[in-house]
């Protein structure tokens, strides 16, 4: 409850008084990074994708590694009578390790790893994505019997497992737009393998991207989510300081040192932390007197401790503004900002990494590379096999990724070199973009 968690805040902060330096910004619920280098974040990719695929098909192998598994399966074929001359091939092929990755998105079930706090985030985040999904029949025809074979009494061996659903996404129109594109990705299992590493990646850094502009915004931080400015532009594109969306909404929007949205991300997570477990968008605008109340005295609270003045708000948005203020301030007055350093810096060298260019005297920018563009291409045409490029445009645009006309432009010729254009006229009246799946 909204209430218990403001209450025990209070409580915290008030038997923290004379202590500042034992104050914490806990911003884990949402966020995947804490305030330590890129190592020693300890993020294991192995257990989110592990998660991401248990969410998919709803099946879990525990903790087994591949070893036992391995003799698991090799035990069950061989005292099949009528799988046990197969036996010797399978070992050597799809019983290898490497051959049962390539081969079954089921690989990605087998881990024994245990989850470090930044994991644990990393999967209830994409958890969180899974939230308007349903139940995906385990994909068990392979492109050969064998394959076939390997995969039937893989999934005899799991267990099925339900997913928590209770914990809202933040960003829903994400979590329903990545329902569509892991649907789209798992009409062709072998597709679905040569591009789950980008899609991960793709979705982790437009989680973090749209999360950073919904939250900080002023103007959107009640609100719903939807999709925010965020320009980019494409790998092979002349880069400009005289664009003015790209300049404006591009990289320097977020991560300026100065002016930028990444930089308040931290701490604001860590205040609202205080305050409640659901977003704050969700929280109703006409909340009672005595609610306010409490944030006022919060917010006081925290002022007392690193004696800075507070201020009392008979409104609930205007009292936890306060309170946000209140929290980059004492970022910026204490050792704390090295720590939001180490969160941003991690937020743009590793989320970003495959993310950003530097074009020198342009400044730095959001970058598409041409991988992405047609994985997210092929995700927003998902069944219709082609689309009107205005359509797939607003598709990018639903995802979080902005083009100016020049940009526009740049897809359309890279589209036309690709050769997955289709024009019904020779005025070029209906362009199509069609799919490379």
């Amino acid at each position: 409850m909204i209430e218990l968690k403001i209450e025990g805040s209070i409580k915290k902060i008030n038997e923290l008084q004379g202590k500042k330096g034992a104050y914490r910004n806990v911003a884990d619920q949402y966020l995947p990074i804490g305030p330590q280098t890129e190592k020693e974040q300890n993020l294991n990719w192995d257990i989110v994708y592990k998660s991401i695929v248990e969410n998919i098909f709803h099946l879990t192998c525990k903790n087994r590694d591949w070893d036992e598994l391995r003799a698991q399966l090799v035990d069950k074929i061989r005292n099949n009578r009528e799988t046990k001359d197969l036996i010797d091939i399978l070992q050597q092929t799809y019983l290898e390790k490497e051959g049962f990755k390539k081969s079954t998105p089921f690989y990605y079930l087998v881990c024994n790893g245990k989850a470090q706090a930044r994991t644990k985030t990393m999967v209830a985040i994409f958890d969180r994505l899974f939230y308007f999904s349903e139940k995906n029949t385990p994909i068990t025809k392979g492109n050969n019997f064998l394959e076939t074979l390997v995969n039937e009494n893989f999934i005899s061996l799991c267990d099925e497992i339900i997913k928590d659903k209770s914990q809202y996404p933040y960003l829903p129109f994400l979590a329903k737009l990545f329902h569509n594109d892991i649907n789209t990705l798992l009409k062709n299992s072998d597709y679905f393998l040569d591009e789950l590493h980008n899609f991960v990646e793709l979705y982790s850094f437009l989680y973090l991207t749209q999360l950073t502009v919904n939250l900080v915004t002023p103007d959107s931080r009640y609100k719903e989510p939807e999709s925010r400015k965020l320009y980019f532009i494409l790998e092979n594109e002349k880069a400009s300081q005289e664009r003015h969306d790209c300049r404006t909404y591009g990289f320097n929007y977020l991560f300026s040192k100065n002016t930028g949205l990444a930089w308040k991300l931290f701490p604001y997570l860590g205040y609202l932390d205080l305050i409640t477990d659901v977003p704050i968008w969700r929280i109703e605008p006409q909340q009672d007197e005595a609610f306010i109340g409490k944030i006022n005295e919060l917010n006081k609270l925290i002022a007392q401790l690193f004696e800075i003045p507070t201020i009392h708000f008979n409104d609930i948005k205007a009292a936890i503004n306060h309170g946000l203020t209140t929290q980059i301030e004492i970022f910026k007055k204490s050792e704390r900002s090295s720590a939001n350093e180490k969160v941003v810096n991690v937020f743009k060298d590793v989320f970003c990494r495959n993310f950003k260019t530097d074009r020198k005297k342009a400044g730095m920018h959001f970058v598409l590379k041409t991988n992405m563009v047609l994985l997210v291409t092929n995700l927003i045409i998902g069944t219709h096999q082609k689309m009107l490029i205005d359509e797939v445009i607003e598709g990018f645009q639903q995802r979080g990724i902005w083009f100016d006309i020049k940009s526009k432009g740049a897809l359309l010729k890279l589209y036309e070199n690709i050769g997955n254009i289709e024009k019904l006229s020779d005025s070029g009246d209906a362009v199509y973009v069609k799919s490379t799946i």
